[in-house]
């Protein structure tokens, strides 16, 4: 027997959100944050150390992981499945080119190190 897939949760009489590059920067200005690998882990465990490099954007609503996913695609990613992370909805995108490009944006914004 399969487990029941659970179905996100849609706001009812919301507009879907318009997926813009303005909403991208929003969102990765607001809520993004990165994960790379310990390069001395990887060189102590091998391939028993997982972890790579990942960008998550954490958005509020359904219409918004749509529209990021929309965009991102459009930019050239592939988004992974969204998943719930405590009262947000988590949106990763796998590679370096994903951090690298996250990175890049957030040195570009005024007043960002």
């Amino acid at each position: 027997m399969e487990p029941k897939k659970i179905k996100p949760r849609k706001r009812r009489n919301a507009a879907p959100q318009e997926a813009s590059p303005q909403l991208l920067k929003e969102i990765f200005m607001r809520n993004a944050y990165i994960r790379v690998p310990n390069k001395e882990r990887q060189k102590e465990l091998g391939q028993r150390y997982k972890k790579g490099y990942e960008v998550r954007f954490a958005v509020k609503t359904e219409d918004e992981v749509e529209a990021l996913s929309r965009l991102l695609r459009e930019a050239g990613f592939s988004p992974a499945r969204p998943f719930r992370k405590a009262k947000q909805i988590i949106l990763p995108v796998y590679g370096e080119k994903a951090v690298a490009c996250i990175l890049e944006v957030r040195k570009s914004a005024p007043g960002q190190q």
